[in-house]
């Protein structure tokens, strides 16, 4: 058999997968694309990260930090723990960090954890929300440190204080954090192309009854995050703006959730809601951290108030 024609079998072989196990063809953002919503979402239109080296540092660090207590499993990024080891961002070297990459690598065994570790099997736990719990000390103990490589990272380059590096961040750390953490699970739902992809081992957008949704804990984060400028006349309907755009959202997807959940005939309503809410995140936050002094000195040094 000729090279031209195992390459025409090869090429009818995956047509065949995607038709017959659609749901196994990894719809997920890839890391770059990730950082890139991120980007957006906390910086302004035009705003380069390239203008200096510290602040390249900062953003690198960030993006980084935020793939490794997310999206890393099956002994991936080494390399991107190994630059946090070394690195130093707006505020210095990261303290904190987990002491070595195994310590976060998502590849040991935890209970209820599949055999194989794969793109579409690595959201069980690390999906679910930022900062939950599972009522098991083995696997909320391993999440601990995956958590600490971002509130270290964050701490660092906003510099919150030390205390921050021994609590596991302070509220404006912790909230932060909570913003990186829910850009990139609004990629993931952006990136989703069936139902599936959103409801096996995914934090739901909206309508939980435990609270532990998207559009929940961002108003509770934001709430956190903005407290410093929410009532100031100069950002307050910025603020007051974007919760209701997310009041509204969080309206039509909770009325989805509670009608029997996401399936394949509300999907493409259910997905519309979470690119909105990404939207909406867009739109308002850029604006509101460049009130936030604590973001502000690092990334628009030279702003004038």
């Amino acid at each position: 058999m000729n090279m031209r024609r195992l390459r025409c079998l090869a090429i009818l072989l995956a047509c065949w997968i995607i038709v017959l196990f659609p749901e196994n063809v990894s719809a997920y953002p890839t890391a770059a694309e990730h950082n890139n919503l991120l980007h957006k979402i906390l910086f302004e239109q035009g705003y380069s990260i390239y203008q200096s080296d510290e602040i390249k540092k900062s953003i690198t660090a960030i993006d980084k930090a935020s793939q490794l207590s997310i999206d890393q499993f099956g002994g991936k990024n080494e390399e991107d723990f190994d630059y946090l080891k070394s690195t130093e961002t707006a505020g210095g070297v990261i303290r904190g960090l987990p002491w070595k990459f195994s310590d976060i690598d998502y590849s040991k065994s935890l209970p209820g954890k599949e055999k194989a570790i794969s793109a579409n099997t690595h959201h069980r736990y690390t999906h679910q929300g930022w900062g939950r719990t599972f009522d098991n000390s083995e696997v909320d103990k391993f999440l601990k440190k995956r958590r600490k490589v971002l509130t270290a990272t964050v701490n660092s380059v906003f510099d919150f204080g030390a205390f921050a590096n021994f609590t596991g961040g302070g509220e404006k750390c912790d909230s932060m954090c909570a913003l990186v953490y829910y850009a990139h699970i609004l990629g993931d739902y952006d990136g989703a192309d069936n139902v599936n992809k959103i409801t096996n081992f995914m934090i739901p957008l909206a309508g939980s009854s435990e609270g532990w949704d998207i559009i929940s804990k961002l108003k509770e984060n934001m709430a956190i995050l903005f407290d410093d400028i929410k009532d100031d006349s100069k950002y307050t309907q910025y603020y007051n703006d974007m919760m209701n755009e997310l009041n509204k959202i969080d309206d039509e997807a909770s009325a989805i959730v509670r009608s029997g959940g996401p399936n394949s005939d509300n999907f493409s309503e259910y997905h519309q809601d979470a690119i909105e809410t990404k939207d909406v995140l867009i739109k308002y936050v850029p604006e509101l951290l460049k009130g936030e002094k604590f973001f502000a000195k690092v990334f628009y040094p030279n702003r004038t108030s």
